[in-house]
């Protein structure tokens, strides 16, 4: 799926849709937005109100608020994804998942619906991982 060109690398878009597809909708339960795949290369999606981009070159690490983390987490090892349980930045134990592209997502469990959207920016400032 992927080839060496020098120091960078070409992704063929066959398995790109399916994969993000798979992984953000099925698994995270989100929402495909049209269009489907952007000039920029990337995917956009809608997961719990909040919209995520996601494709080759998008690797920036990211929160997402999740009513159950290890629910979610089960998803995605199970998929095959790579799941890793380790200490956050507040010193608390945090869930992160990696999509196809290789970002990494944390799965924050949502405290109120109030919190939920003051949380997911907070956490993308901090360049929480």
């Amino acid at each position: 799926m992927e080839a060496a060109l020098g120091n960078r690398i070409i992704i063929k878009r066959d398995w790109a849709a399916p994969a993000a597809a798979r992984f953000y909708c099925d698994i995270l339960d989100g929402w495909s937005l049209a269009p489907t795949f952007r000039s920029s290369g990337t995917f956009s999606f809608l997961i719990g109100g909040v919209r995520i981009d996601a494709g080759p070159g998008t690797r920036a690490p990211i929160a997402l608020v999740v009513d159950d983390p290890e629910l979610i987490a089960e998803r995605c090892w199970n998929a095959g994804f790579t799941v890793c349980v380790r200490d956050n930045h507040a010193g608390d134990t945090a869930i992160v998942v990696t999509d196809p592209f290789g970002r990494q997502i944390e799965l924050v469990p949502r405290v109120s619906e109030i919190d939920e959207s003051q949380t997911v920016n907070a956490l993308q400032s901090s360049g929480a991982s």
